[in-house]
């Protein structure tokens, strides 16, 4: 069995660690660059979800983006 591994960007990581110990987080508001970031490796994880299906692309990115 192939498995696919899509790893987080570090920096995304590195910037929400210091939020998680302080409880529950309804919204995070990142710095200009790392939404650029957050939001290219959702769109990547969008892409590989429909697997060039238009419908599915759609409702996966309403969910994801």
């Amino acid at each position: 069995m192939e498995v696919l591994l899509l790893p987080p960007p570090q920096g995304l990581l590195d910037n929400l660690r210091h939020v998680v110990p302080q409880g529950p987080v309804v919204c995070v508001t990142l710095p200009a660059e790392q939404e650029t970031e957050y939001r290219r490796c959702c769109e990547g994880i969008v892409t590989i979800l429909s697997s060039g299906d238009m419908f599915a692309y759609r409702s996966h990115r309403a969910m994801y983006l």
